[in-house]
């Protein structure tokens, strides 16, 4: 193999690893809002659930409303298959990057972490 090949090896194996830390980073944050939801939801359901409102029920008066109105439709990656898949997705992209890094050091000599 040429110096040349493994300058390209090298460097599709960085622009890979950047790569899966940018998902990495997209899919931690996603699991982030989805818990930022369900902690709100859960904060008002232990507090004052009757202040718990969705989109499209009517709201008495005699109770205090919630500062947000919930749309079921916030709620489509609540679901256990979808929280399944998210955080084994997360586990894989830590798998993948952590090979990746590992593979950038060996052929470069250095951990691509290091500044």
């Amino acid at each position: 193999m040429t110096e040349q090949d493994r300058d390209a090896i090298a460097g599709r194996t960085r622009r890979e690893y950047r790569e899966a830390k940018q998902q990495l980073a997209a899919l931690r944050a996603k699991a982030r809002s989805t818990g930022e939801l369900l902690s709100a939801i859960g904060k008002s359901l232990i507090d004052q659930p009757e202040s718990v409102v969705f989109s499209g029920q009517s709201i008495d008066t005699r109770f205090p409303g919630s500062s947000r109105l919930y749309e079921d439709s916030h709620f489509a990656d609540v679901i256990p298959a979808a929280l399944r898949n998210l955080t084994n997705d997360i586990r894989q992209t830590i798998i993948k990057a952590q090979r990746l890094r590992d593979d950038v050091a060996k052929m470069e000599g250095e951990d691509p972490e290091k500044p």
